[in-house]
């Protein structure tokens, strides 16, 4: 039985609506395949068996290290970027869905569905540090750099629980009202994304204040958000519609919206070469759209049901995760990778600590010159 687009946003509409393990599954397993498109450009380079089920994948670039989460044996899998191996693979909670990478502290955040725990890795060691209660089904997670701070989307209780990086505790719990998914934060001005798919629009949280300060709208069942920070624009898939929703964050305005493949769900933007990836779940593919014209420029030809999507800006790779084959698909991307000028600018943005050195200093500057307006990324030397 199939289930479209339409159907899967009314299920969250309704008082009864699916479970998120539920939902995903109907999303992930039982839409209909679509032919694939002919790749033209990027191409696939490589494929890393990882564990069952995967789904969230994030990147490191300061390591060249990739996490992906398996939701399927409990499990996150690390793939060293330069060999395109998987070194270790770590136990977690139940059914990890969201992962997100702290470049400051080589810290991994990955937020576990039925566990209602974010589980919290050291990126040197590969060791669980800590567990930490949130939320009814934590769905996904993102770092926010510029005020230490972790923010968790709470699936079931329609809500965003924030903690605090430094010390591990939930310090505020956020209400929003309607069905949260994905989020992102922008780490120049510490506001935060959060995609509210039943309401078809995407919510801005104030990072100082942790208030809701903007509900923007959004195309059909937006489920997952993504930032290009050099350009201060928001992207939101749509799974509904199949589009991209491309959103003005300076003047949170829609300013385009752009057809892809058939039921998108995870999104990435390189701050470097403005390429948006998003993986296409229902056609097995990924679209790669020019974020200054916002065409699409190519389609990619994945594995089964590609769910998860990361971009390391350092050196221009693209991954994408796909749920059923359960790998890590590596996309060789057209254009420049970063320039030596462009990594210093990288590296500033997400300072790692050296050896005795405090980067507080720093972040308090930033804090008291950057928070809650746009910021030119060429100011980043300052």
């Amino acid at each position: 039985m199939s289930i479209s687009g339409k159907s899967i946003a009314a299920c969250f509409r309704r008082r009864g609506r699916l479970t998120l393990p539920v939902a995903l599954a109907a999303i992930a397993l039982t839409i209909p395949v679509a032919s694939a498109a002919a790749a033209t450009g990027p191409q696939v380079i490589a494929t890393a068996a990882v564990g069952g089920g995967p789904l969230a994948v994030d990147v490191n670039p300061l390591t060249n290290t990739i996490y992906v989460v398996n939701s399927g044996d409990n499990t996150v899998s690390v793939i060293n970027g330069g060999t395109n191996a998987v070194t270790t693979t770590i136990p977690v909670g139940a059914a990890p869905h969201g992962v997100a990478a702290d470049v400051v502290n080589n810290t991994i955040y990955v937020a576990n569905v039925l566990s209602n725990t974010v589980s919290v890795i050291n990126g040197g060691t590969n060791a669980v540090t800590a567990t930490i209660p949130v939320g009814g089904n934590p769905a996904s997670v993102a770092v926010n750099e510029l005020f230490d701070a972790i923010y968790v989307t709470n699936f079931a209780d329609d809500s965003v629980s924030v903690i605090n990086a430094l010390t591990n505790h939930v310090t505020a719990t956020i209400p929003i009202g309607t069905t949260v998914s994905g989020v992102v934060a922008d780490p120049l001005t510490g506001a935060v994304y959060v995609a509210l798919p039943a309401a078809n629009a995407v919510a801005m949280i104030n990072g100082l204040t942790n208030h809701v300060t903007a509900t923007i709208p959004a195309g059909n069942a937006p489920f997952e958000v993504a930032i290009n920070s050099a350009t201060n624009t928001i992207y939101a898939s749509n799974n509904g519609d199949s589009t991209v929703t491309v959103i003005d964050a300076f003047t949170n305005h829609v300013t385009a919206t752009v057809a892809v493949g058939f039921s998108p769900f995870g999104v990435a933007a390189n701050s470097v070469t403005g390429n948006v990836y998003v993986a296409n779940i229902a056609a097995d593919t990924v679209s790669v759209i020019n974020g200054r014209t916002n065409q699409v420029t190519a389609t990619v030809p994945t594995g089964i049901r590609p769910f998860g999507m990361a971009v390391n800006t350092l050196t221009g790779r693209a991954y994408v995760s796909n749920s059923v084959d359960n790998t890590v698909q590596v996309i060789a991307l057209p254009g420049r990778t970063a320039t030596g000028r462009e990594r210093g600018r990288i590296r500033q943005a997400h300072p790692p600590p050296l050896l005795g050195q405090v980067v507080e200093g720093d972040r308090a500057r930033r804090v008291n010159r950057r928070a809650g307006r746009p910021v030119d990324v060429e100011s980043l030397s300052g």
